[in-house]
């Protein structure tokens, strides 16, 4: 039951700090720390980044990529629904992160469907 805990103060966590639209930059630094990675079997977080606009990725895209880590955690590999589409997105916005370590740790956690 303890995950149960741990994944709703995640998602509204995740839920505030996409809603800061164009103040992402700013909030994603105090926000991000205090998120913990969600139970390998819902992550309704990566789905929600996932479905945002681009828009959020272009106000900070290494921001973004901080996010998905944190939410991400150790899940296993080819486990995380919608991890695909949000790192498709940060691609288009900055494609000089598809080098990092970070980047290509989420691919390979990344469901292919």
């Amino acid at each position: 039951m303890q995950s149960c805990k741990h994944r709703r103060p995640t998602f509204k966590l995740v839920q505030l700090l996409l809603a800061t639209g164009q103040a992402f930059e700013d909030a994603a630094p105090v926000i991000i720390p205090f998120i913990r990675p969600e139970d390998p079997r819902g992550h309704s977080s990566v789905f929600s980044i996932s479905e945002v606009k681009p828009d959020i990725y272009a106000v900070a895209p290494r921001q973004m990529l901080n996010l998905l880590t944190a939410v991400a955690g150790d899940a296993p590999n080819r486990s995380l629904y919608g991890l695909n589409k949000a790192l498709e997105k940060l691609k288009d916005e900055a494609p000089e992160l598809v080098t990092t370590k970070a980047f290509q740790k989420l691919e390979m956690q990344a469901m292919s469907l």
